[in-house]
């Protein structure tokens, strides 16, 4: 491998680190910490992977996904995708990619609207995965139905089950 990836994450970066270490890729990767682009200030890549929290905050704490010291995606799950969205053309370099996914247990209609103002029509939808619902999300149906209503969350019933989607996508930054 001749070039090398720069990779960050917000809050705590141990678990990244130890997967750099435990596949040997410290030539090829630099995990850095900080709040979204803060440990890349000033600098431009050609593909931006998003995999910062975009899960409503109830859901996130009653599925066990983000214990207390992580932050969430506040009550809508869009807060901090918006914000990734309101920064990221600035570390793009022309043409440069974006990459992110969507959650349905977050408002997926706010975030693609931020993500469409900021890069325009260029977004592409690129696989749809739906998960069935955890023990731990079933058990708080009720107020997740109450978050379904309010539209922070969608989700569906299958026959016995609830399934939520993934959705994928990918956006270029026009020249």
């Amino acid at each position: 491998m001749s070039e090398s990836l720069e990779t960050y994450q917000i809050g705590d970066c141990e678990l990244a680190q130890q997967n750099v270490n435990r596949l040997n890729l410290q030539d090829v990767i630099t995990v850095r910490n900080g709040d979204l682009f803060a440990p890349v200030k000033g600098m431009k890549f050609d593909i931006v992977v998003n995999d910062v929290s975009g899960i409503a905050e109830l859901p996130g704490r009653v599925a066990g996904w983000y214990p207390p010291s992580v932050n969430t995606g506040r009550e809508d799950g869009a807060s901090v995708v918006i914000r990734l969205f309101e920064r990221v053309a600035d570390f793009l370099n022309p043409d440069g990619i974006l990459y992110f996914a969507t959650p349905s247990l977050s408002n997926v209609t706010r975030i693609l609207d931020s993500a469409k103002e900021v890069m325009g029509d260029q977004i592409k939808e690129l696989g749809k995965f739906r998960i069935p619902f955890s023990r731990e999300l079933t058990d708080a149906i009720e107020p997740l139905k109450f978050f379904c209503e309010q539209g922070y969350v969608s989700f569906k019933a299958k026959r016995s089950r609830y399934v939520w989607t993934l959705s994928d996508f990918r956006c270029q930054r026009q020249g």
